[in-house]
């Protein structure tokens, strides 16, 4: 079976159309909050621009009922409503004290009409405004969709199967 890594999360949170992680608990997103904003503070942002050059991505049309319309962000603050509010805030919450790049992400307003399905092109056109937040997100979201142990254990049930 599939098993969720902090690292899913992260890839959720960073994607504009699904960062209030509507769907999962408190303790869920403040363990999430708290890995980015680690993984940020290892981040060091250089001046120069040579990172700036990311292949454009060609539009995709969008469908109004896909299949993944459910977990779309609405207003970030009221997916929280309905919610227990945990009694000591901390500053790795969206409601904490602290801001920083990561609060003002969350707490952004967004033209939902403009967002494509493509997270990286979202983190290109911010990457001003978010650079250490925008860097991480393109990390994170060009990650190879497969890996050895994966191919090994394919490659493992084909031989049992030949058997």
């Amino acid at each position: 079976m599939f098993t969720l890594d902090i690292r899913h999360y992260v890839a959720t949170v960073l994607h504009p159309k699904y960062r209030s992680l509507k769907l999962c608990s408190i303790n869920e997103r403040q363990e999430c909050y708290a890995y980015i904003r680690q993984e940020l503070k290892l981040i060091n942002v250089e001046c120069n621009k040579t990172d700036q050059q990311l292949a454009n991505q060609p539009v995709q049309k969008k469908f109004k009922n896909d299949l993944f319309s459910r977990f779309e962000s609405g207003d970030f603050i009221g997916v929280e409503e309905n919610e227990e509010e945990p009694e000591d805030t901390d500053l790795d919450s969206p409601r904490g004290k602290k801001t920083d790049e990561h609060d003002r992400y969350l707490n952004l307003d967004i033209d939902k009409s403009k967002l494509e399905s493509n997270p990286l092109s979202f983190s290109k056109e911010y990457q001003d405004e978010f650079p250490r937040l925008s860097r991480y997100a393109r990390s994170i979201h060009s990650i190879p969709a497969t890996s050895a142990s994966v191919e090994r254990q394919f490659s493992e049930a084909g031989l049992i199967i030949q058997e």
